[in-house]
């Protein structure tokens, strides 16, 4: 048979939806009741006069469970006169783009199993569409996620299931692989791009040392893949927002500003006290001991009541530990210190990924937390920057 048309109408939906195809060959040979032999299959035609498409392979649909195995390619299909389904099921029109599929597609034994590598070739969004029926799901998320810099999205949707499904459609697996590839964008967005950047959900938690802000290599590594990420996803943009760790920043944030009290101690009168410079000294044993008694002195001893109840400087059962642990007590650090960590990494961040001139500031943006600590993830630490894609 070859050169019909087959048109088709959707009037269920609103605006109407229209296509037509032309099949200028279309072959069924060796059908046949007799051993229920499988015939061949091979068709070839047009889709709206401008997209070819071809079907080969082999059917027999006069055994009691259908048998089927065929490949289907569709190329330069306009996805703009899908808008009436786009608009009812995502709420969006489509302002362009074009559709091109390669499927290989199995039934056997009322087994499904199928293949679609499917190619859409600037794909974009349009004006939105109130529709009751639209799901709510990431949609522009997951097309930011998977264009490329070429303005394309190439993905592959594997199908399965059985035609004794209550619930089977030819349709329906098709869709239910494409609800779940947007799902995957809500709730896994590194994911979905693990081919892009080799890497998984862990790029996004920039773990840090406790009370520091400085970026390890362990860090490096993932935010080298993040600003590939950036580079081949041009659509994205990243949140990022820092956090702390309560107890362990804490304890040594507590650390570190005993050691600069002991550490000041050291300075000539009248020297600039440069924190870096403080942090860089390092103190003798001798001179460590000497200088701490100092503090203990100044800062503990100075109290008449804990000089009352408390050792004195000179006396020999009283050890370094014991001086250390009181001088902490009296140390305070607050929550405004502890953001200003939590900041100064989401910063330094920032700055890391603004090292690659590929990415640009207006895609970078810095998240004020709800919460000093983030929510418990996996073994990650909570002394990190979470990062989130948009």
């Amino acid at each position: 048979m070859d050169n019909f048309d087959f048109k088709f109408i959707d009037r269920n939906i609103e605006p109407h939806f229209s296509t037509r195809l032309n099949f200028s060959e279309f072959r069924v040979t060796g059908l046949t009741s007799e051993d229920f032999k499988a015939a061949d299959l091979k068709a070839e035609g047009k889709i709206d006069e401008y997209a070819p498409i071809k079907i080969e392979g082999s059917i027999n649909p006069l055994k009691k469970d259908l048998f089927l195995d065929v490949t289907y390619s569709l190329s330069n299909m306009e996805l703009s006169p899908l808008s009436p389904y786009t608009g009812k099921y995502i709420g969006r029109a489509i302002e362009k783009g074009k559709l091109s599929t390669d499927v290989v597609y199995k039934i056997d034994k009322k087994v499904i199993n199928a293949q679609n590598r499917v190619l859409l070739d600037q794909f974009t969004l349009g004006q939105d569409i109130d529709s009751p029926d639209a799901i709510s799901l990431p949609v522009g998320l997951a097309i930011a996620l998977l264009k490329d810099r070429n303005g394309q999205i190439s993905v592959d949707l594997p199908v399965s299931g059985r035609t004794d499904d209550p619930d089977f459609g030819f349709g329906k697996p098709l869709l239910n692989a494409l609800t779940n590839l947007l799902l995957k964008a809500a709730t896994s967005p590194f994911d979905l791009v693990s081919s892009v950047v080799g890497g998984g959900e862990e790029l996004r938690y920039i773990e840090f040392e406790a009370a520091t802000a400085l970026i390890n290599d362990a860090g490096a590594e993932k935010l080298d893949a993040i600003k590939k990420l950036m580079y081949e996803r041009p659509v994205l943009k990243l949140d990022i927002a820092g956090y702390v760790d309560r107890q362990a920043d804490k304890a040594a944030l507590t650390d570190r500003i005993l050691a600069r009290k002991i550490k000041t101690r050291n300075l000539k009168k009248n020297s600039a006290k440069d924190i870096a410079s403080l942090d860089k000294m390092i103190l003798s044993s001798e001179e460590y001991q000497k200088l701490l008694k100092q503090v203990y002195v100044e800062e503990i001893l100075s109290d008449p009541e804990k000089k009352k109840s408390l050792k004195p400087v000179k006396d020999p059962n009283l050890p370094i530990e014991e001086m250390e642990s009181l001088i902490r007590q009296e140390i305070t650090v607050t929550d405004a210190e502890m953001h200003l960590l939590a900041l100064e990494r989401a910063q330094q961040v920032k700055a890391y990924l603004l090292q690659d001139k590929r990415v640009s500031a207006e895609r970078l943006f810095l998240v004020e937390p709800d919460t000093l600590s983030p929510e418990k993830k996996g073994e990650f630490k909570a002394a990190r920057v979470d990062l989130n894609v948009r």
